[in-house]
């Protein structure tokens, strides 16, 4: 569905590793060119191959866990053994 505004050049990135169909800022809106993309796909086993394969390429799903690391990172600066005290709540 849309793109946010601010992500057009990480789509472009992955776009242009043939990791992803990019339907353009408001192109997931237009339910034709969805259903025809879709329909490609559906079509094209290699093409859902190759997507799956670059993508797995670029990303690890572990991007949630740097999140968390970093932000424990950074609020032990403020609050020494933040990461490590126990949930009071």
């Amino acid at each position: 569905f849309p793109q946010e505004k601010n992500l057009p050049p990480e789509a472009d990135y992955f776009a242009s590793r043939n990791s992803l169909i990019d339907l353009g800022h408001k192109g997931g809106m237009d339910m034709g060119l969805v259903r025809n993309e879709i329909k490609k796909l559906m079509k094209s086993p290699e093409k859902r191959l190759t997507l799956c394969h670059n993508a797995r390429q670029l990303m690890d799903g572990k991007g949630m866990e740097r999140t968390v690391d970093a932000l424990n990172r950074f609020f032990n600066t403020i609050f020494p053994n933040f990461a490590n005290r126990e949930n009071t709540t």
